[in-house]
């Protein structure tokens, strides 16, 4: 068989989303908490996989908070499908948090949120930006 996709990597939202105006702020936590609730959490349990998350939880609300930490609860440990949920992702963060766990330079690498390498990034929406989405990651991946 051919290549099978074993990690997506989705972007929630940045730290700086959470800098705009409260109803904005509120009216994506809304709905990406459905997202996560209801229909990532079906996603999760008829295909297994792992959801991990990439961000600074702790900055978000307590309702979109509870929909993510319900999401993780119901991982799968013996799948190697994973999904990543950029959420409150800032890679300053990550990068900062990574090299003060880091031992090595080599160790650097497997103490990202996100620690593997994008190979395709499909991006919504009219922006060609990527926004800050996994900068490192993305190295190398098509658009």
């Amino acid at each position: 068989g051919g290549k099978q996709v074993k990690t997506i990597s989705i972007y929630l939202a940045s730290t700086r989303n959470f800098q705009r105006e409260e109803k904005t702020v509120e009216a994506f936590c809304k709905a990406e908490a459905f997202f996560c609730s209801k229909i990532l959490k079906n996603l999760e349990i008829k295909y297994k996989f792992n959801t991990y998350i990439a961000g600074s939880i702790d900055i978000i609300p307590k309702h979109f908070r509870e929909s993510i930490n319900e999401i993780c609860s119901i991982t799968n440990q013996n799948s190697e499908l994973k999904i990543n949920l950029c959420i409150a992702y800032n890679p300053i963060d990550e990068i900062w948090e990574a090299s003060n766990k880091a031992q090595t330079k080599e160790d650097f690498v497997s103490n990202l949120w996100v620690n593997s390498p994008l190979d395709i990034l499909i991006r919504s929406g009219h922006s060609n930006s990527i926004s800050n989405f996994l900068p490192i990651q993305n190295g190398y991946s098509w658009v």
